[in-house]
């Protein structure tokens, strides 16, 4: 059936005379319209003008009639549009004569129903009347006043914990995060919270008189089993007090476990199983409570809540389906005052944007966390468990294409079937073909040549002669440090080494007789004058104890003897020197000191040579803003870096492969880089070498830093690639993804590689 019935004629179609309109209401409250269909069971409820439409589709008046009709009794003008959407309704219910019931066609907000979503098989077990009835004579305990008390009491004392300690619970819920402990988060929500809340709503549902069908397990997703109880039958308690009771139970219940399992995580040990149990539950009932339970945008009891608070039955459904036709510019779902529709309209977009907000956390956070541990074969994964979560609305709108219905239908014939054999084989002569293999990884880019240029001489640095980014040539001048006090140094030691020079070569000079003479007269004179000094020293003596000279007269005597007595045991040394025999044993100390001072003194003249920095290499600055140096103390070690020159005419790449591709990978193989800055155009470059030994991947998630420990695929070897970079577009520090060509293989054996490696090596490993 099309999705709108555009073309009805006059007359109107029939409403079917099998289906009689059961009218129903209280004093002083509107009517209320029921038609039960005879074939299906199926009850349908209308307000009066519902029921007035109905009984006025005779087969034979036309729309202009019947709107009229309307008017006339309610006083109100029926719009023609109105007037086919309420008929396009009775067509798709089978209310019509002579017109085959058909679906709607949905629109896209309307697949996020859950009824749509979610492959949902329950297989009943029990009768679940008795069942309950036995359970809630049982149970009945559980609902006095002294343990609503109990229950009280846990909740103060859980939230208490929560105000107090949430900054604890929270790092202990980021330190277990992974893909591990959302699943068992999963697990303990359907079998610890999910499955004994349908129970008790169920117990609620017979302590007010309503009726439970069955008992048994429902499967979610084929994967999550949980206790299913239909306990709709709630829906139909009379007083709306009781109806309240009975949805808000399964609410009351997960505050109950909230409280009850913060205060054991609360109590037990911190890294324990137990401890480690109870943060889980915790956070189940947490999350559960406000992600999906107590909100009214979920198919759960906040929604009931709602429902059963404002009497709209089947507001979800057609809240999206009256959204997905004004986001569609279709035509209305069902007939809506203009109220109605905006708030119609209003809460599909919230109930639609929070199931694919929701639906998008899922995939971006397993993403986030199998991108980095398993690169490709994550994403592959990752998009396999997208698919796996909406394979049943895509199941339908494929089965809903011409193509796809005829190649399924049951009906044979040699075309049908030889399509039908024809795709099989097609995989397998695909899968046959020969595929370009290349593995690869994350790299990180590498100049080819690298040199640091630190100081060898501590001082203050005077001058610096590049900047960021400048080009230099080996041997040009970096930067000076300043050479005054290694200059002082130099000077003095040249100074000591000169007077040493002097006193050798006297030493070495040959015995003289006129040397001689001249020292001995010096002596003689020196002698002569100390015997003046010496004589008016005593004389003066004597008369200044007298008092007859003053002071000042008496110190310059003296001190002229002093003078003239040094000058005699200078001239007399003179003479010793000049007049003695060489000796060996003063040389060789003379020429000893001599040589150690040339040793400092050429290590001055290096220490001052060095205060100049050179570039020990071609290629470019990189240390950013190193002219801000200028000013700086300096020392010699790893600590005081002066300015870093890389050489990126030839970059290399170091690409970490994993363990298990090694063997493909040979020097002189083609690789491609992708850098995440430059990732328009691979970039092609050569294997030059493949490390020794692998080391242990350590990866980025979105949670922690992971050091991957699951076998092989744990450990990379670096594979160092050389790449031309004549513009210098690539920097170094960079990082991306690299592709090395191993040569070509079936396309199968690309495919199921993982599997073929997991079967040959830890399948092998369990054969005794």
């Amino acid at each position: 059936m099309s999705d709108s019935f555009t073309g009805w004629r006059d007359p109107l179609p029939r409403f079917r005379p099998d289906l009689p309109i059961v009218r129903l209401g209280l004093k002083g409250r509107p009517s209320t319209h029921y038609v039960r269909d005879p074939a299906t069971f199926e009850i349908f409820e209308f307000g009066e003008e519902g029921a007035f439409l109905c009984r006025q589709l005779d087969g034979q008046s036309g729309p202009a009639e019947i709107g009229a009709r309307f008017e006339a009794r309610f006083g109100a003008r029926l719009s023609r549009e109105n007037l086919d959407v309420f008929v396009e309704q009775l067509a798709r219910k089978g209310m019509l004569a002579e017109i085959p019931r058909g679906p709607r066609r949905r629109t896209f907000a309307e697949y996020f129903d859950p009824e749509v979503f979610l492959p949902w098989h329950s297989f009943p077990l029990l009768a679940g009347d008795r069942f309950i009835t036995a359970l809630s004579r049982r149970l009945g305990w559980l609902f006095s006043w002294p343990m609503h008390l109990l229950w009280a009491a846990a909740f103060l004392w859980g939230a208490s914990i929560y105000v107090l300690h949430f900054g604890e619970f929270l790092a202990a819920v980021l330190r277990n995060a992974s893909i591990g402990f959302f699943l068992l988060l999963v697990i303990a929500s359907c079998l610890l919270v999910h499955s004994p809340r349908l129970i008790l709503h169920g117990v609620m549902c017979k302590r007010y008189g309503r009726r439970v069908a069955d008992i048994g397990i429902a499967v979610l997703y084929y994967l999550l089993p949980v206790v299913h109880c239909d306990w709709s039958d709630a829906v139909w308690i009379p007083d709306k007090h009781k109806r309240f009771w009975g949805i808000a139970a399964g609410l009351y219940y997960q505050v109950v476990v909230w409280s009850l399992s913060t205060i054991g995580w609360f109590v037990t040990r911190p890294g324990g199983l137990p401890n480690t149990l109870w943060l889980v539950l915790s956070a189940a009932t947490f999350l559960g409570f406000f992600l999906f339970v107590a909100n009214p945008l979920v198919k759960m009891n906040g929604y009931w809540l709602l429902v059963n608070w404002i009497e709209v039955p089947r507001l979800r459904e057609r809240a999206l389906a009256a959204f997905g036709s004004w986001a569609t510019l279709r035509r209305p779902s069902e007939v809506f005052t203009t109220r109605e529709r905006r708030w119609f309209v209003v809460y599909g977009l919230l109930v639609f944007g929070y199931a694919a907000l929701h639906l998008g956390f899922i995939a971006y956070y397993v993403w986030e966390n199998l991108i980095p541990l398993y690169e490709g074969r994550g994403a592959l994964g990752t998009l396999a468990l997208i698919l796996f979560l909406v394979h049943k609305p895509l199941v339908e709108v494929l089965g809903r294409m011409a193509p796809v219905r005829w190649l399924l239908d049951p009906r044979g014939g040699l075309l049908r079937w030889t399509a039908r054999l024809a795709i099989p084989a097609s995989l397998v002569g695909i899968l046959c073909l020969p595929y370009p293999y290349r593995t690869g990884g994350l790299f990180r880019l590498l100049p080819a040549s690298r040199a640091e240029v630190r100081v060898e001489v501590e001082g203050l640095i005077e001058a610096v002669f590049v900047r960021e980014g400048e080009e230099v040539k080996a041997g040009q001048p970096i930067a000076r440090v300043s050479a005054r006090v290694h200059d002082k140094n130099l000077q003095a030691t040249l100074a000591r080494l000169r007077k040493i020079q002097d006193e050798l070569s006297l030493l070495e000079a040959t015995r003289k007789p006129e040397l001689v003479e001249a020292a001995l007269a010096d002596v003689r004179t020196a002698a002569v004058q100390l015997g003046w000094s010496s004589a008016k020293a005593d004389r003066v003596t004597r008369m200044y104890s007298d008092s007859l000279v003053a002071q000042k007269d008496y110190e310059n005597a003296l001190w002229q003897r002093d003078v003239d007595e040094k000058k005699l045991e200078e001239a007399k040394a003179d003479l010793a020197l000049v007049g003695s025999e060489v000796r060996p044993a003063l040389v060789r100390a003379k020429r000893a000191e001599m040589e150690g001072l040339q040793v400092l003194v050429d290590n001055y003249q290096a220490d001052v040579d060095e205060t100049t920095l050179l570039s020990p290499i071609d290629g470019r600055v990189v240390t950013p803003r190193v002219e801000e140096l200028v000013g700086t103390y300096m020392e010699p070690g790893d600590r005081d870096l002066v300015a870093t020159i890389e050489d990126g005419r030839i970059i290399q790449a170091e690409v970490s492969v994993p363990e298990q591709d090694m063997a493909d990978i040979r020097p002189g193989a083609t690789v491609e880089i992708a850098p995440w800055g430059l990732h328009r155009t691979p970039i092609v470059g050569r294997v030059v070498m493949i490390a020794p030994v692998a080391k242990r991947a350590t990866v980025e998630t979105a949670t922690a830093t992971v050091a991957r420990d699951d076998g092989s695929a744990s450990r990379v070897v670096r594979v160092l690639t050389e790449i031309p970079n004549p513009d210098g577009t690539l920097k170094s520090g960079m990082t991306g993804y690299a592709k090395i060509a191993t040569g070509y293989r079936p396309l199968w054996d690309v495919v199921f590689r993982p599997l073929v490696r997991w079967c040959r090596v830890e399948v092998w490993s369990w054969i005794p």
